[in-house]
């Protein structure tokens, strides 16, 4: 651990911070060196996002998940393998925006910004959740068109009106198919839907996913691929280890998510 305490602290020197020990199961110092550069990216770019979907969105001052992916939020590169998936569902226009599993309002606000006229809900069980994502909103002036619940159940999703359109975005921990599966199929013959499927916490999740809405939904699954950290000028003073952990998300294993869409609609890309 010696070794990688003093390389650890090499890093961290340049902010101006000293770890005192790195224990063998204890990962708060790759942590910290997170944060720390999620705060200069931060300076950087003045707190906004610098490129994908969510150009120009002012990120709230504190993180839902405490600040370790702040630097790729701002980057842009967080979670970029949904950057086309996304494109597609703004460019489909919905009418209405789920976004069940809101956290700090990262995606709901994104989308309303992009969708102006759309009508946005966020769900969350932590009510610090839904209040940060109300923040989120009102910092990015788009508060009026956010609709807050707690709970995501059979009878969250609206009555759409003939030729209205409604996308969910789906992030719950591993109780994505629980929840898919306790509303009937027929209810989503208008609606598209992007989830992040745990196969992590449940194995397999994606698969079930796919598979449940085979009868009614095309299903694309979508893998973590790598990213690029020498796109940005302000990383290349940095080390290889510190430019790679600037844009990538803190993930206990790769990440996988399942974007479903109506048969009746135009194949998605896979």
């Amino acid at each position: 651990m010696g070794v990688l305490r003093s390389a650890l602290n090499g890093l961290l020197a340049q902010f101006g911070y000293r770890l005192s020990r790195v224990g063998r199961n204890d990962m708060s110092a790759v942590t910290e060196l997170r944060q720390r550069l999620g705060a200069y990216v931060e300076e950087q770019t003045g707190g906004k996002v610098l490129q994908g979907p969510f150009q120009g969105m002012k990120l709230p001052p504190v993180d839902a998940w405490g600040g370790n992916d702040r630097a790729p939020r701002l980057l842009g590169t967080y979670e970029a393998d949904l950057h086309a998936a996304l494109e597609t569902e703004i460019a489909r226009n919905p009418d209405w925006v789920l976004n069940v599993g809101a956290a700090d309002g990262y995606y709901a606000v994104g989308l309303a910004r992009r969708l102006p006229s759309a009508k946005i809900v966020a769900y969350d069980l932590l009510p610090a959740a839904l209040e940060a994502t109300r923040q989120a909103a009102a910092r990015n002036g788009v508060e009026t068109q956010f609709g807050f619940e707690g709970g995501f159940g059979p009878n969250s999703l609206p009555t759409l009106a003939p030729g209205e359109r409604a996308f969910v975005f789906m992030d719950c921990e591993g109780c994505e198919v629980a929840l898919c599966e306790s509303i009937p199929l027929a209810a989503f013959a208008d609606i598209s839907l992007l989830i992040e499927s745990h196969d992590f916490i449940v194995p397999g999740i994606g698969d079930r996913l796919v598979a449940h809405f085979a009868p009614t939904h095309v299903g694309v699954k979508i893998r973590e691929a790598g990213r690029d950290p020498n796109r940005f000028a302000m990383l290349q003073k940095f080390g290889s280890f510190e430019r790679w952990l600037a844009v990538t998300e803190d993930r206990p294993e790769t990440m996988d998510w399942v974007w479903l869409v109506p048969r009746a609609w135009p194949a998605p890309a896979a």
